[in-house]
């Protein structure tokens, strides 16, 4: 689940509006036009135009036929961050070993406030999960690894994510806590 790019680029320094920019782009083979990006972030196209040449400068972005897309530079700058590097590397060997027996694809992720955020996964050849991917997000109640998550968090926190909006994912995301089973 990227941040609201909509309600940031509007506003705010050159740079709050380039990084919300960024936040329009929501997976990794996406496309965008200039257009496209002034229509979902409120700026005029102009504004957009100047912001998108500042960051395929800097390699945040990177030219195509029909647009720009995410730039190389952005990968090079996440495999430095140091929380999510460091925990993939402790948690890998048992995410590999959990999709041997298992046979099903493992993913490793960290809770980044109401959601989990992806930091690895490892897929087998028959069964793809298309909904998670390194980077990716999702809401915590709509996913088995953000159940997981909650089951062993503190209940102020659990509360905290519960009373808030339970947004439909997935056609079978519970978003009503009486149609949970023990509730």
């Amino acid at each position: 689940m990227p941040r609201p790019a909509e309600q940031d680029a509007g506003s705010g320094s050159s740079l709050s509006r380039g990084l919300a920019l960024l936040d329009l782009f929501t997976s990794p083979d996406q496309v965008l036009s200039i257009s496209e990006i002034a229509r979902r972030s409120g700026v005029p196209k102009s504004t957009a135009h100047r912001l998108v040449l500042d960051l395929i400068e800097w390699g945040a972005l990177e030219r195509s036929p029909n647009g720009v897309s995410l730039g190389v530079h952005l990968f090079e700058l996440g495999s430095l961050v140091p929380s999510s590097s460091t925990l993939r590397d402790l948690a890998l060997p048992f995410a590999h070993n959990l999709n041997e027996v298992t046979k099903l694809t493992s993913n490793i992720a960290i809770r980044e406030g109401n959601d989990v955020l992806y930091v690895e996964k490892i897929t087998t050849r028959t069964l793809k999960v298309p909904h998670s991917r390194v980077g990716g997000r999702a809401r915590m109640h709509a996913t088995a690894l953000g159940k997981a998550i909650l089951a062993f968090s503190d209940p102020e926190f659990v509360d905290s994510v519960l009373s808030g909006p339970l947004l439909q994912q997935t056609e079978k995301t519970v978003t009503d806590l009486r149609n949970c089973v023990g509730s």
